[in-house]
């Protein structure tokens, strides 16, 4: 890993997230998704660097996908195209994917969405393409890898809180979108929508999972009833972010054996969800 000078070009989503694009004048490592970055907030209110998850990336530059709920994230909100900033990466140990992963899920819930859909292009190289149609519609266009299949579902609160169901359906077979409150998609959890396709006779070979404590351990005990392969992201606080403050420890059952309490910046943050003690 190593610092890297962006500069930024913002853009708001929603009333409390935003797509930050960061482009660099020297090329930029390979990555994963999964893996992170530690953004250095501008200015001296804030003294941590703040992580963020890779959200889209190419060789010369990455984008986060941030919700304001913080200090730091209302500074980063703030600034504008042509302003700097510094960041650490590429930090932690991204999703993998096995030959043996014909069948994948890819389980997400509000912002963590956001690192899930890269999944299928740096585990499996499957490319997003797109198609413009006109100057003000584009179109995404999906290829597929013969032998695999892709299924999202994607849990938010609202439809007003919904987002990248389009960069979803440009790399998945099927996409499906639940809403807490019931307007837009499935009223309900991912997890039972994805349940209810299990019962259905889709038996997915891995669960790519990124979210909330309560969607992972959902996801956990769907992997555990019926013996499916699964990796999980958490949302654990984070310090330093190269693994001396041990502020984002959580206990893992290394092997099956005894809990150990591992970072989750460096040792994770993706963990067999099997083994995380939810």
């Amino acid at each position: 890993m190593q610092e890297y000078k962006f500069t930024i070009n913002s853009k708001f989503i929603l009333k409390d997230v935003f797509e930050l694009k960061l482009t660099c004048d020297e090329p930029l490592p390979s990555m994963i998704a999964g893996q992170f970055v530690h953004i250095k907030v501008p200015g001296d209110e804030v003294l941590l660097r703040r992580p963020f998850c890779l959200y889209r990336w190419d060789k010369k530059s990455i984008s986060l996908l941030i919700q304001v709920v913080g200090k730091g994230t209302q500074r980063l909100a703030k600034l504008k195209k042509g302003d700097t900033v510094y960041g650490i990466m590429p930090i932690g140990n991204g999703f993998k994917l096995k030959p043996s992963h014909k069948k994948i899920a890819l389980v997400g819930g509000g912002i963590g969405v956001a690192p899930l859909l890269m999944i299928p292009k740096s585990c499996l190289g499957r490319e997003q393409d797109t198609v413009k149609l006109t100057e003000n519609m584009i179109v995404p266009v999906k290829q597929t890898i013969k032998g695999t299949e892709i299924r999202s579902y994607l849990g938010f609160t609202t439809k007003a809180k919904t987002i990248l169901s389009t960069g979803f359906s440009s790399v998945s077979e099927k996409v499906i979108i639940t809403t807490d409150d019931g307007t837009y998609g499935i009223k309900g959890y991912p997890t039972d929508a994805l349940k209810a396709d299990i019962e259905a006779g889709f038996i997915p070979d891995v669960i790519l999972c990124c979210g909330n404590h309560n969607l992972t351990k959902a996801v956990q005990k769907i992997c555990i009833e019926h013996n499916i392969e699964g990796y999980m992201s958490g949302e654990e606080r984070m310090g330093c972010g190269v693994g001396a403050c041990l502020v984002c420890t959580c206990a893992v059952k290394v092997g099956g054996g005894q809990a150990k309490h591992l970072r989750a910046c460096v040792d994770g943050p993706v963990f067999n969800i099997a083994e995380v003690v939810l």
